[in-house]
């Protein structure tokens, strides 16, 4: 099955070609996988004879130059690759496309344009490197390595993992086996010697497993270098000898075996090991610095087995740096300081324009001269103009201090600010309300402080008044004070108040009783909250007359609705019913209205009731939907 989009990348292909070089025709000695950084050679190794394995570095996200290094395969610069594809690249995270299967790694370095090389192999294993190296030195021990990785993503799976096979001479020498799909580079290397009339090696790159769903892998970081004897510089401490002081002896050790022997060259970096030279004549275990200059010199030493050996760079190994400091015994200090401050020296206070000597011994247990110029000038002038913003809200940090320089004799100037606790701000900007001291200080240490203060401002602050008590259908008049102008009111709940600027007084009907939040902000942005409490009555306020009469002419001859309508949507019944509990009265749908006749003191077939008492319910439908029940007697009287 044919892979989709896919991809996977290593450095420059000089670099893939060049390791596989180091394989070709090598007598196998000992092979070893590892991915910690530990290398298979046991002793020191040389300078790294591939020095394109890293593939180079190049702001183009895929390299547009086909490298030519992988022999059956096609150089595609249109990520990702496909099966029998590969291409140089440094981050597959930049391509515009990418099989879904991959993740996207950059190169195994910390250069950001690193490049690597991403392999889609094959469908067919096989053949995908082959490459030969020559200048190899005979009866010379080597190791190679390379750092790889499977480019699916973790987790994948029935997914095929790389497994490569190195080759020399076309006989099969080393193996990584499956190359797990972890997302981490692994480093494979291994260790071999030529023979006798060995220097040229031919080595192969094959692909033990089919293309198709997985198998992609990066390259990265291939190296070749000659693995010698474990070499050391004595003591390997950081030597620091006086100028004046005697030379100091330092000495190679190799860790050969019984009738080996190694020659050995020194050389010398005056730039901190950025550049090497080598020393003449300086081809003895033990070297003696005899250099009296003050500085830092870095020595090493070059290893081989033989003399012809020392002089070819393939075939030789490098020690560790010896560093040897030596401490000059004379400095020279020139400085200016102001009037009335002093310089510090070898315990000394200078506050005098001269020149001072003292001699003191350092760290280092050398004797050391210190002469100083110092002059004094006086202070010299320092006009600023300072302008404080106050903080817009109590409590915020927002207050500004801004110092403009007008005038400064002995530029540049230098200012810091300490507010009243002590506290050093490197920052002028979001200042909290306090009182701050400003020093100036020039070149010379002279300075000038003064104090500016970003003012507080009143809390903003919003109070709703004291919990309200209100009946049901009544206009609830909600009254309230800020300490500022509000640009904006956030209510909670909601739906209780629809009003967000210009809210306060407001008159409203509240249905139900309800906890009240308000949150205020004024027009300089500052926050005030509060709360309030409405608690709603929704008893029935309907009032009854408890009397009726039945006389003639008689002003109490009808029950009809007094007050207490406001909180009620619908008056459902009113019942009237007999000392008994039979219903000889009732009256449903009712007009909210205060001349609508509840009862005429007469029954269902309209005679008129004896005198005597009568119970009555009467049950309502709140505006709030819910329902209330009020229950009472009428007295009739003749």
């Amino acid at each position: 099955m044919e892979k989709r989009i896919k991809g996977s990348y290593n450095k420059p292909i000089f670099a893939c070609r060049v390791l596989f070089f180091c394989f070709a025709n090598l007598f196998i000695i000992g092979l070893h996988a590892q991915q910690n950084g530990t290398s298979a050679c046991n002793g020191t190794l040389g300078e790294n004879i591939f020095t394109d394995g890293d593939f180079g570095r190049g702001a183009e996200t895929v390299l547009q130059k086909d490298p030519l290094i992988a022999p059956g395969y096609t150089y595609t610069t249109n990520p990702p690759p496909y099966d029998g594809f590969y291409l140089i690249t440094n981050d597959l995270a930049k391509w515009s496309n990418s099989f879904m299967d991959w993740f996207a790694p950059k190169d195994n370095s910390a250069d950001p344009t690193g490049y690597m090389m991403v392999v889609n192999a094959s469908v067919t294993p096989g053949l995908f490197y082959k490459q030969t190296i020559t200048g190899l030195c005979e009866n010379t021990k080597y190791v190679f390595s390379a750092d790889v990785l499977n480019l699916d993503r973790i987790g994948l799976q029935n997914r095929i993992q790389p497994n490569v096979s190195f080759a020399i001479n076309g006989v099969v020498k080393y193996s990584t086996g499956n190359v797990r799909n972890d997302q981490i580079w692994k480093t494979y290397d291994f260790t071999f010697a030529t023979d006798s009339n060995q220097t040229t090696l031919e080595l192969s790159l094959i692909n033990n497993a089919p293309g198709g769903l997985g198998n992609d892998l990066a390259l990265d970081n291939i190296a070749f270098r000659a693995c010698g004897p474990v070499l050391e510089i004595t003591p390997d401490k950081v030597e620091n000898i006086c100028e004046d002081g005697a030379p100091i002896a330092i000495t190679a050790v190799a860790s050969v075996g019984s009738g080996e022997s190694v020659e050995v060259q020194w050389q010398r970096s005056n730039d901190m090991g950025l550049t090497w030279n080598d020393i003449p004549g300086q081809n003895d275990k033990v070297f003696l610095h005899n250099i009296k200059t003050a500085g830092t010199y870095y020595y090493r030493i070059l290893a081989a087995g033989s003399k012809s050996a020392l002089l070819n760079t393939k075939c030789r190994t490098i020690s560790p740096v010896k560093i040897v400091n030596v401490v000059p015994k004379n400095y020279f200090v020139r400085d200016t300081i102001c009037q009335g401050l002093s310089y510090n020296q070898a315990g000394k206070n200078y506050t005098t324009t001269g020149v001072f000597v003292d001699q003191l011994v350092s760290v280092f247990g050398c004797d050391s001269i210190i002469t100083l110029d110092l002059t004094v000038v006086p202070q010299g002038k320092i006009d600023e103009e300072v302008q404080a913003t106050a903080i817009s809200c109590l409590d915020k940090k927002d207050g500004i201090i801004n110092i403009e320089i007008l005038n400064i004799e002995n530029p540049p100037a230098m200012i810091s600010l300490i507010n009243s606790a002590g506290i050093v701000f490197p920052s002028f900007l979001n200042l909290a309300a306090d009182t701050y001291k400003y020093t100036i200080t020039d070149r010379f240490g002279c300075f000038k402080s003064d104090s500016a203060i970003v003012e507080s401002v009143p809390l903003f602050t919003i109070d709703l008044g004291p919990d309200q008590i209100v009946d049901l259908g009544k206009t609830l008049a909600l009254t309230g004070q800020t300490s500022d102008v509000v640009s904006g009111f956030q209510w909670d709940p909601v739906n209780i108040i629809d009003c967000n600027q210009n809210c306060l007084p407001y008159n409203f009907k509240p249905l139900s009783s309800v906890t009240l939040s308000v949150l205020a902000t004024s027009v300089k942005g500052c926050l005030a909250s509060d709360t309030i409490n409405i608690l709603v009555n929704e008893e029935l306020k309907i009032i009854l007359p408890n009397i009726i009469s039945l006389a003639k002419d008689s002003e109490n001859s009808l029950i009809t609705l007094k007050n207490g309508l406001e909180g009620i949507a619908e008056l459902n019944t009113f019942n009237i019913y007999d000392r008994w509990g039979n219903l000889i009265h009732q009256a449903s749908q009712l007009i909210l209205d205060e001349d609508t006749i509840l009862w005429d003191g007469t029954t269902g077939d309209n005679k008129m009731v004896e005198k005597g008492v009568y119970p009555f319910i009467l049950q309502a439908t709140m505006i709030n939907q819910n329902k209330k029940t009020l229950t009472g007697n009428i007295t009739v009287v003749k």
